[in-house]
């Protein structure tokens, strides 16, 4: 697709902010997070809303291969491929397609052209504040833009984004004497 760009071109600090947010333990599992299946389940039995526990790898499958309808079946399908996927495409390749494939935003596909349309920049010159930003979109990018379209952070984007920049001082992206310079550093349309 157009825009797309390979992991080697990217600074980890401008797609770490996503893994983090999307699937924390993205290079630990082999293509399903059971901890994260049992958390789900567990807070649905629990009556707690329903929530994903889908990691970046069911994800490329599902946006590749499925038609994205809520059935069992698509699941089971979804994990079996999920499963091969892993078997014969490496880690790092799984993430750059998927990076190049999910929704950013209405008509907004992939990390470079998200890049493009917020912050004017391509994606290997994103600062980790701003990739922070593009994280905190998914997964209802449209819905959750609303501080990019009111050109001020809402509370949930400046609480989102400030969760993603110590996440990211865990696994060391960043160093956690920088985390507050961060979190007060402006974004470009603020």
């Amino acid at each position: 697709p157009r825009g797309w760009v390979e992991i080697d071109h990217l600074n980890k600090r401008s797609y770490m902010p996503i893994v983090i947010s999307e699937d924390w333990a993205f290079f630990n599992h082999e293509g399903v997070d059971l901890r994260q299946v049992r958390l789900a389940i567990t807070d649905f039995l629990d009556g707690k809303k329903l929530r994903g526990a889908s990691t970046i790898s069911q994800q490329v499958v599902k946006n590749l291969f499925t038609s994205g309808q809520r059935s069992f079946l698509r699941k089971a399908k979804e994990l079996v491929s999920t499963i091969l996927l892993e078997k014969f495409v490496s880690k790092k390749k799984i993430l750059e397609i998927y990076l190049n494939i999910i929704q950013y935003g209405d008509g907004i596909y992939g990390l470079n052209q998200a890049a493009n349309y917020y912050f004017k920049k391509p994606a290997s010159q994103l600062r980790v504040k701003e990739a922070a930003f593009i994280a905190m979109l998914l997964p209802s990018p449209i819905r959750y833009a609303q501080s990019f379209r009111e050109k001020n952070l809402s509370a949930y984007a400046r609480q989102t984004i400030n969760n993603i920049l110590h996440k990211l001082t865990i696994v060391k992206v960043i160093e956690k004497k920088n985390l507050e310079a961060l979190k007060k550093e402006p974004l470009s349309f603020e």
